[in-house]
This record gives C-alpha cells, sequence and structure tokens, in this order.
C-alpha cells in the first residue's frame, strides 16, 4: 500500500501545476508497449505433506492497441485489446521396431490453446484546460480475461485434458498525457492492480476414477496481487 500511495503523492503533486489544452478531440487509436511483472504463489495440503507452487513472469515487449472516444464533462473512455492468439501444436515421438518396421507411439500430445484479453477504462482528466502540453489524470479499470487448453495425448500413458480460466481484474491507473503536435499524443502510465478474481475449470478423462471426479472447480481473489505494469503509448486523434 505505501508503494501505491508514493506514485500517487508523486504524480498528483508533482503535477498539479501543468495545466494543459491537449484534449481537443473526440476519438483516437493508440498503440501501447506493456511492461509486467507479475508473481503468484498457492499453497494446499493433503492427508500426508504441504506443498508450495509459485509463478513468476517478466513481460518486457507486449504491444497492445487501444480505442478511445471523449464522454461526458471531457473524460475518456478507453477500449483495449490486451491479449487475442489462438495456437495449435501438434508433438510426436515414435520408435520403430527393425524387425518387422511396425512404428509405435511413445509420447507427445496435440494442444489447441486460446487466450483474450479486454480492458475497459474511465479517464478521469483532472485538468480540463489550460495552456501547457501535460495532462495528469487517472483512470479506472476492468479487464476480463479468459485462457483454455485442450491435451490430446498421443499415447495411453496420459489422459486427455481441458482447462478453462476465466476471470477479471481491476486497476487504479494513473497517467500522464503528453500533447506533441495536434493530432498526436504520448501517454505514460502505471496500472495498479486492485484484485484479481478468476474461475479454473480442469478436466481430466481418466476412466480410472468417476465422471464426477474427473472435473475440478477452483477459484481465487487476490486483493492487491503482486503485479507491477508500466504502459507507454502513442495516440493518434481520428
Amino acid at each position: 500500500m505505501k508503494f501505491y500511495l508514493y506514485i500517487y503523492c508523486f504524480l498528483f503533486s508533482s503535477l498539479s501545476f501543468a495545466q494543459n489544452k491537449s484534449l481537443e478531440y473526440n476519438r483516437y487509436l493508440k498503440i501501447y508497449n506493456l511492461l509486467s511483472y507479475q508473481k503468484n504463489t498457492e499453497s494446499w495440503l493433503d492427508s500426508t505433506n504441504s506443498y508450495t507452487s509459485s509463478h513468476t513472469s517478466l513481460k518486457i515487449v507486449h504491444p497492445t492497441i487501444a480505442f478511445g472516444w471523449k464522454g461526458k464533462n471531457q473524460n475518456i473512455n478507453e477500449l483495449e485489446l490486451k491479449t487475442l492468439f489462438m495456437n495449435n501444436s501438434d508433438d510426436l515421438k515414435t520408435s520403430t521396431k527393425i524387425s518387422n518396421g511396425m512404428n509405435m507411439s511413445t509420447s507427445g500430445e496435440k494442444v489447441f490453446s486460446s487466450s483474450i484479453s479486454l480492458r475497459y477504462e474511465y479517464i478521469i482528466n483532472l485538468i480540463k484546460s489550460s495552456t501547457c502540453k501535460f495532462a495528469p489524470s487517472v483512470g479506472l479499470s476492468i479487464n476480463p480475461y479468459y485462457s483454455s487448453y485442450n491435451i490430446k495425448p498421443h499415447t495411453t500413458l496420459s489422459f486427455p485434458s481441458s482447462d478453462f480460466n476465466i476471470g477479471a481484474k481491476g486497476f487504479i491507473i494513473p497517467r500522464l498525457i503528453c500533447k506533441y503536435s495536434s493530432r498526436c499524443f504520448f501517454d505514460l502510465n502505471i496500472p495498479l492492480a486492485i484484485f484479481d478474481a478468476n474461475q479454473d475449470f480442469l478436466k481430466v478423462k481418466n476412466p480410472a476414477i468417476p465422471v464426477s471426479s474427473q472435473r475440478v472447480l477452483s477459484s481465487s481473489f487476490n486483493f492487491m496481487p503482486k503485479q507491477f505494469s508500466l504502459r507507454f503509448g502513442v495516440g493518434i486523434k481520428i
């Protein structure tokens, strides 16, 4: 929490004098690069052991695209496409018996994965009109996301499985907009994650266990997750 308060104080106290008139447009397109760091840790117990799982990721180059339009009181609505991909991969290893030339699958699997993540943001311009070219603002955003994985193994040593994850993140986003020309502007902002809520649906088609036990539903809610982001954008007024 102290880290967030330091950022607010720095941005809004140091930029309170920078009054701007760079909001003379109704719509724009913007290209971002999103730098992000995230660490997730989970712990659980069974009858005999205690387990901990930790996952850390750092994304340095992650381009996104956004469309914005002016609303009431010169505040801005922005819709960003953060992630969109579909991937189909097939990994197969085989062995051949020299005696009869018979092929046998030894390992490998087909994997189909997909992901989509959107962000809607309502940007409140702290200064509506001025003569300088810098304008501070703060955004409130919601980021729904969805991902899926379907795995079909080539051997009977493992079982077909599917995993679907759906959730939403909430952010407060202090930002600074700099007017470069009559049509072009720059945007530097720091998305601060407030919460991350998600549900995960896992299914493993193991015929040795009942059908009802092949499905696992889990949910989580993290307040102030360990996530840091920095976005730099270039916008074109249209």
